[in-house]
């Protein structure tokens, strides 16, 4: 299926592209009600994101929000030239990340929390992760990706889920190529681990 591309689908996202241009253009002379049409086109993906990010639905709504208000703040540092969602992203990310530190800080003072992070699974093999993501096994694996550490889960949801590179998904979290191949090999190494125990206990039923 890779060597034949949807041009419908190419079509589509040069159309964007050039919906997002128009509308960035716009902002910037002035007219904020074009923000809109930015808004629109991205606030599903952006709410995704922050979810993986926080797995908090109420906190992610916010969170995109606040990334959205951020961004119309800001709207004079995107580029035109470049795609709009990982500029975007970026920026939903950075915000998803403060908020889970401040949540964690706030976590450690409590035992409980303490304790519950000697419960972090172990790692396991590596095996790749792309054929899983595509299989009748899909909504299993995402299921699991939720309960990855954080940088795992959101390095894994941008590579695989929002196909960004790994220069694109580096820059989104700000950490190097290596960082971000480092996450993936471990977040693919807990998934086989717990794949393996999953499907072997619906084997043994």
């Amino acid at each position: 299926m890779a060597d034949q591309p949807d041009n419908r689908q190419g079509r589509a996202g040069e159309h964007e592209s050039h919906t997002v241009r128009l509308a960035a253009q716009a902002v910037r002379a002035g007219d904020h009600q074009a923000f809109s049409i930015l808004v629109a086109l991205f606030e599903r993906r952006i709410f995704n994101l922050c979810l993986a990010v926080l797995k908090q639905p109420e906190r992610a709504e916010e969170i995109a929000q606040d990334a959205f208000v951020k961004a119309f703040a800001n709207i004079e540092r995107f580029d035109l030239a470049r795609p709009f969602y990982p500029w975007m992203a970026t920026i939903a990310v950075r915000l998803a990340q403060t908020e889970l530190r401040k949540q964690r800080l706030e976590r450690e003072h409590n035992e409980e929390y303490r304790a519950e992070l000697d419960l972090v699974p172990q790692q396991a093999a590596s095996t790749p992760l792309s054929d899983l993501m595509a299989s009748e096994r899909a909504d299993m694996v995402w299921h699991l990706v939720s309960a990855l550490p954080a940088g795992q889960r959101t390095a894994t949801y941008l590579f695989y889920r929002d196909d960004m590179t790994l220069s694109e998904t580096a820059a989104t979290l700000s950490v190097t190529e290596g960082t971000v191949k480092t996450l993936l090999f471990r977040a693919r190494a807990k998934l086989r681990e717990q794949l393996g125990t999953t499907i072997k206990k619906e084997e043994g039923q």
